[in-house]
């Protein structure tokens, strides 16, 4: 972040990255990537 310049425009880090709830996104992100990529696994 701090090389897009995004501090600057008034970004902070909230940690979020690191707490179970992002895991729980990044999963359903990486899920749902895959089974659109993947139509036969759609039921």
């Amino acid at each position: 972040m701090e090389k897009l310049g995004l501090y600057n425009i008034g970004y902070e880090n909230n940690g979020l990255m690191i707490m179970p709830p992002m895991a729980l996104i990044l999963v359903g992100l990486i899920i749902w990537a895959h089974r659109s990529k993947n139509k036969e696994l759609c039921e």
